[in-house]
């Protein structure tokens, strides 16, 4: 196969940029060359795939080019501490006799957020509780919409690390889990661009993690601007630490600060209802972890601390760690996300170059171990995001 043109690649990953909002250096390129080059192949010609992106057809063009940008790590119950909140300190609040709860899972990819968030709804309002609930997924990606909408899921979806919240499967082992009937009756699917106003509002609970660190910062502005449009009075907006570095305009900062939730106040209210402090940390009679030869398993001691809010100790074990096993990805971003809570924005940035300097020179298809197992690339993307939307 002749060799692509710089400039094609390059003007159709402008166009993509400019439809779906991600930045050029979150593309895989070689991905995005080879679904070039096959339509081309095909008797496409180059203006016709700018054409597609522009007017948004026709799908045989449009669509293998949005599938060579997509990105889809996502698993069951992905950062399990986000529904444990949810379903402690903001469903309860919700059971009224009458009620509809509504939930959107913002870029859902394969749709295990979405499933994930119905659990949880399904768990907190059983059935004869007098509480309706209906989840909705959306994604540009209609092929993963299709893999949503089957709800069958094998091993890379059934993660350790996602926790254990059930009712989820109505069958399931080892290997597969198939979602439950019931909870299909109250999830649906939809296409979807986050660059475009909600597809529905009065949302109660939106959901949109690990998204917009792939997005340019104008696009992920725009995207949080349209996520926030969606919610109801008093509903809540969740996000990974990664993916915003401000609270949106018109909300409020919500639970504890390393969910990056934040809620839409009550017009009645006309200020935010405020939020009960943590309850100070009983002393711990458990010594201090120490750094060992497993990074993971300290890793792991850290984000105990962390829910602890013993943040200045987390901080002390992330530095020992960071200082044996340097090159250790997943700590390195944890402790510049507590650098930036703790607004040391010198050392924040430091640390977010650091991690893109150690990300250059390694496979971005490589996986790294941590308490999640995550790409090198997601590391790298992650950093840049933050470099760029925090620049002065």
């Amino acid at each position: 196969m002749a060799r692509l043109p710089d400039a094609t690649l390059d003007a159709v990953a402008a166009r993509l940029c400019s439809l779906t909002g991600t930045a050029r250096q979150a593309m895989r390129l070689e991905r995005l060359a080879a679904a070039v080059s096959a339509l081309l192949a095909g008797g496409a010609e180059p203006s016709d795939l700018l054409r597609a992106l522009e007017q948004g057809g026709p799908p045989r063009l449009q669509a293998p080019l949005l599938e060579a940008v997509s990105v889809g790590e996502t698993y069951l119950f992905r950062q399990p501490a986000h529904f444990d909140w949810l379903a402690a300190e903001v469903l309860p609040r919700w059971l009224q006799p009458g009620r509809r709860v509504r939930a959107w899972s913002a870029g859902c990819a394969t749709g295990e957020e979405a499933w994930s968030l119905a659990g949880c709804l399904a768990r907190a309002f059983p059935p004869g509780c007098g509480v309706g609930v209906e989840v909705l997924g959306t994604d540009l990606s209609e092929r993963a919409l299709a893999v949503a909408r089957e709800g069958r899921y094998g091993r890379w979806s059934l993660r350790q690390s996602g926790g254990d919240h059930w009712p989820l499967a109505g069958t399931a082992s080892g290997e597969e889990l198939v979602v439950h009937p019931h909870l299909r009756e109250l999830v649906r699917f939809a296409a979807h661009n986050l660059l475009q106003p909600p597809p529905e509002t009065g949302f109660d609970v939106v959901f949109c993690r690990n998204v917009l660190v792939y997005f340019t910062p104008d696009a992920a502005q725009r995207a949080v601007a349209h996520l926030a449009a969606s919610l109801a009075e008093g509903a809540v907006l969740v996000f990974a630490p990664v993916d915003v570095v401000a609270t949106p305009p018109g909300l409020v900062p919500t639970g504890p600060p390393e969910l990056c939730a934040f809620r839409r106040p009550s017009a009645v209210a006309r200020a935010p209802t405020p939020v009960p402090p943590a309850r100070p940390a009983a002393p711990s009679a458990t010594p201090a972890p120490r750094c060992g030869p497993d990074p993971v398993a300290v890793h792991c001691r850290v984000l105990e601390l962390v829910e602890r809010h013993e943040l200045a100790q987390a901080a002390r074990v992330l530095d020992e760690l960071l200082r044996e096993v340097p090159d250790y990805l997943p700590g390195m971003l944890e402790r510049a996300l507590l650098c930036h809570r703790a607004h040391d924005q010198a050392r924040t940035r430091a640390l977010m170059s650091e991690i893109v300097a150690r990300t250059e020179r390694v496979s971005p298809d490589a996986l790294v171990d941590g308490p999640e197992q995550l790409s090198v690339s997601y590391y790298r993307i992650s950093a840049q995001a933050f470099l760029e939307r925090s620049s002065p």
